[in-house]
């Protein structure tokens, strides 16, 4: 009797932590259009939205922050070397 196994796929290759950044990127795109329709509707949860779209868009925002922040490591002179 042969078994069905599912296929794993090999995941795709992410260099330098891209694969985070567009996730978070997505994420937050997506927060944003849910906090639109929030607002819309009003009540109690047009309140959140301001927090709520601080929150999610931030995340994105420090990852590329982080990203800018970071050097090569023959950028500094090493001064054991000397």
């Amino acid at each position: 009797m042969p078994q069905d196994i599912p296929s794993r796929e090999t995941p795709p290759t992410y260099e330098n932590g891209q694969d985070i950044r567009d996730r978070t990127f997505t994420f937050a795109c997506r927060v944003v259009k849910f906090c639109q329709k929030l607002s819309t509707e009003g009540g109690v949860g047009r309140m959140m939205v301001p927090q709520l779209v601080n929150c999610s868009t931030s995340t994105a925002a420090m990852l590329e922050e982080a990203r800018a922040a970071e050097s090569d490591a023959t950028s500094f002179p090493n001064a054991a070397c000397r």
